[in-house]
């Protein structure tokens, strides 16, 4: 009985995380609608989406805030380098290295990506 005293604050705590999260992938899906994003992929609570005009990350942690996004402008792509699971991007003013789950998902960003540079 006592076991149970202590066993429900815990399953409580662990249902309200995993609302939390449903509802920050809510809002982050809504936002990549809103910024008219395409392929939308998650990886280590970190959002990666190709929008018309852009590379578009955003950080999925327990609070949400979308003026930290990370983003890069196609333009501004020098090289695109992919080793493995990650892609380099290499742009004027950035480099960012994306992860990826598997190599397929890797390459499937990679050949979207290169389609859209100019």
């Amino acid at each position: 009985m006592v076991f149970l005293i202590f066993l429900i604050p815990i399953a409580l705590l662990f249902g309200a995380m995993y609302w939390h999260d449903v509802s920050n992938e809510e809002k982050i899906h809504t936002y990549f609608q809103e910024s008219k994003c395409e392929y939308v992929y998650r990886y280590h609570a970190r959002f990666k989406a190709l929008c018309d005009d852009k590379i578009l990350l955003i950080n999925d942690y327990f609070s949400l805030d979308f003026e930290t996004n990370i983003e890069i402008k196609y333009k501004d792509i020098k090289s695109v380098d992919k080793k493995e699971n990650i892609l380099h991007i290499s742009g004027e003013t950035k480099k960012l290295e994306l992860y990826f789950e598997t190599e397929e998902l890797t390459k499937t960003f990679q050949t979207k990506l290169t389609q859209r540079l100019p």
